[in-house]
């Protein structure tokens, strides 16, 4: 089993490799409150980080993100990939909802289409444009 700061078990998240499948990229979803990594997610609007798998040391670290990211969030899509512009990695999100659900449940909302984009060198957000797009 890896080592480092990770929940015991999580639900409804997204994650992708990065840094050729060296690398992971965990964001979201939801913990069991029991868990000690619950404490990070109680207040979903206030989560600047994500959890980062190094697939060769098999070690987990919290990494801080800074600029205007996403509030922690569940059931929502997520992919990374290496940019044709600068050939830097990055992880988008978009959808999902806000709300802390169980397992084998949903939510009662969901949250706008805007997307994010996270930079994997910097981890630093930033926000695609939003016309307040719902899915029905």
């Amino acid at each position: 089993p890896a080592t480092g700061p990770a929940p015991s078990c999580i639900y409804h998240h997204a994650c992708a490799p990065f840094a050729g499948g060296r690398r992971m990229c965990v964001f979201g979803g939801d913990i069991p409150n029991r868990d000690p990594e619950f404490e990070r997610i109680r207040e979903r609007k206030q989560t600047p980080f994500v959890y980062i798998l190094d697939l060769d040391r098999l070690a987990w670290d919290v990494v801080h993100t800074t600029g205007p990211g996403p509030a922690w969030r569940s059931f929502h899509a997520a992919v990374a990939h290496t940019s044709l512009l600068d050939g830097r990695d990055y992880f988008v999100i978009f959808g999902g909802t806000e709300e802390h659900c169980g397992p084998l449940s949903g939510p009662s909302s969901l949250a706008d289409m805007t997307g994010f984009q996270l930079d994997l060198q910097s981890y630093k957000w930033c926000m695609g444009p939003s016309n307040g797009f719902m899915p029905a």
